[in-house]
């Protein structure tokens, strides 16, 4: 091998290291592919912000029962705290997810740079080894061997190549060892946050299924004073009455608007074909057109004026209660436009669809909703779960169908349930 191609090689190899020690530093600071400090850092701030207006609602709550205030305004309280204790839920779910993919990420990362590791360590192995069995050819014999000036000086500058070469190959191994050792780390504590966040919403679901069991029983709870008993259900026949009214007045409102379309399009039709129709009027739907709202099959209340088993007096009943249990998916009867999505004090969190021509369905008691006003949802989608929001004492669906305008029994619609007789 001639003077010029060896020297060639040895640097060659030396520019070889530097770049692979380049790439293992430029590693240890990639930062995570998705995840984000800030990203976490936001879920933390909201969840913060939540946790407040929990004990807010709280005190809240502890002020009112202190004050001996309306229980179907507790009960508003209190449902408002469930819906923020499972807001906050949510949010530490978000968590968990986000520590997944960051965990996921740390861990490909720790793999490849223990990979790296390795195959630097086996470089420098294999260099030492070299080194021992060349024992005899060290960098003062090399010197000592020169044959002439400019030997000795062609010797200076490979000896000099060959310690870069070693201390880049010594420096590209320690710094990829070090990556390894921050990625453990990093790994380790993301691991122990993570673990902490999940001990947290198991805490959190723990309490929201006390929250839940205490609004339970606060109206059941009531049986045992007829004077208390008396006094809340006025509370609500109230509540009711005037949310039966607003959704009367909603109802005349959407057909009256209903008409004037169906009118100025009539019409523009008259306008642009030179002809005359027939008035145009809501679709009204037949009896194929419903569809069951849940995945229950068990009336627990029927439709229509019943005697009411504590109070013994007669008392209507606008539609009907399956007892679905909490959680489960509420699903839209007919399509339809959403016209109500929100709280009531009696209705709980409910929605109301508009199916046109005065026809609507309602879903009440819902522990949350899944739509906004002025969605279109289509028959079968998921609108909300069921819960026991509002005045009620246990988790159920109270499920109404309106024709005309008017409420009607939704039984007539459907065949295969169960009615409750206990």
């Amino acid at each position: 091998m001639n003077e010029k191609k060896r020297k060639f090689i040895i640097r060659a190899l030396c520019v070889f290291l530097a770049v692979l020690m380049a790439f293992s530093l430029l590693l240890s600071v990639i930062p995570a592919r998705a995840v984000n400090r800030s990203d976490i850092k936001a879920l933390e701030e909201k969840k913060e912000e939540l946790e407040k207006k929990s004990q807010k609602l709280q005190d809240s709550i502890d002020a009112m029962e202190a004050q001996h205030a309306r229980y179907i305004d507790r009960k508003a309280v209190l449902d408002q705290r469930i819906q923020c204790n499972r807001d906050e839920i949510a949010v530490i779910e978000q968590q968990i997810a986000l520590y997944d993919q960051q965990i996921q990420e740390t861990r490909e990362r720790l793999a490849e740079a223990t990979a790296a590791e390795e195959t630097q360590y086996d470089l420098l192995r294999k260099r030492m080894r070299s080194m021992e069995e060349s024992g005899t050819l060290s960098y003062v014999n090399i010197l000592v061997n020169a044959n002439s000036l400019t030997d000795l000086l062609g010797k200076i500058t490979d000896i000099s190549d060959i310690m870069e070469y070693d201390k880049a190959l010594q420096a590209s191994y320690t710094a990829v060892r070090s990556d390894v050792t921050e990625l453990s780390e990093q790994l380790e504590e993301q691991q122990r946050t993570q673990s902490a966040i999940i001990q947290e919403m198991e805490f959190k679901q723990q309490q929201m299924e006390a929250q839940t069991t205490a609004a339970y029983e606060m109206i059941a709870n009531l049986e045992n004073d007829m004077e208390e008993y008396n006094t809340a259900m006025a509370e609500n026949d109230e509540a009711e009455a005037a949310l039966q009214k607003e959704i009367d007045a909603l109802m005349a409102k959407l057909r009256e608007e209903e008409a004037a379309a169906a009118a100025a399009a009539e019409a523009e039709k008259n306008k642009n074909n030179g002809s005359s129709g027939g008035g145009a009027g809501g679709s009204v739907m037949g009896t194929g057109d419903f569809r069951w709202p849940v995945d229950c099959y068990l009336i627990t209340s029927e439709y229509g004026y019943r005697i009411h088993p504590i109070q013994n007096v007669t008392k209507f009943h606008a539609g009907v209660d399956i007892g679905a249990q909490s959680g489960q998916s509420i699903y839209a009867s007919a399509a339809g436009t959403v016209a109500v999505s929100t709280y009531n004090d009696s209705y709980g969190n409910y929605v109301l669809i508009n199916h046109g021509g005065g026809n609507a369905t309602l879903y009440a008691h819902m522990s949350s909703t899944a739509v906004t006003a002025g969605q279109y949802v289509s028959q079968g989608q998921v609108i909300g779960y069921v819960g026991s929001t509002g005045w009620s004492s246990g988790p159920h669906l109270h499920f109404e169908i309106r024709l005309n305008g008017s409420t009607v029994n939704p039984l007539q619609f459907f065949s295969g349930y169960t009615i409750y007789n206990g």
